[in-house]
């Protein structure tokens, strides 16, 4: 794949100022799905982004990320890439 191909994901916002703002947001463009999914990918994010200690408007930027590509993937606006070519590895062998 080139980089070519790689489009951004699309956003609704430049920034959103609150986890609440984007959860609003993301349960929005998603109707399909529950809330409830939703919302815990989007606790996922949170929780992930405080592990690395982002300031808050960065984790809220790599959190809306996250959790739209993951939405896509689950509603099938993205292709599932690292499933599309699977690849069988031979175990390696013990020598003798």
């Amino acid at each position: 794949m080139t980089t070519d191909a790689i489009k951004r994901l699309p956003r609704c916002c430049l920034q959103h100022s609150d986890w609440q703002t984007l959860a609003e947001h993301l349960r929005r463009d998603f109707p399909t799905l529950e809330s409830e999914q939703v919302l815990r990918s989007l606790v996922e994010a949170q929780r992930v982004t405080r592990r690395f200690n982002l300031e808050e408007s960065d984790a809220l930027d790599v959190g809306e990320l996250m959790v739209r590509h993951r939405l896509m993937l689950t509603t099938g606006l993205l292709p599932d890439a690292a499933r599309t070519d699977p690849q069988t590895h031979a175990a390696p062998v013990a020598a003798a």
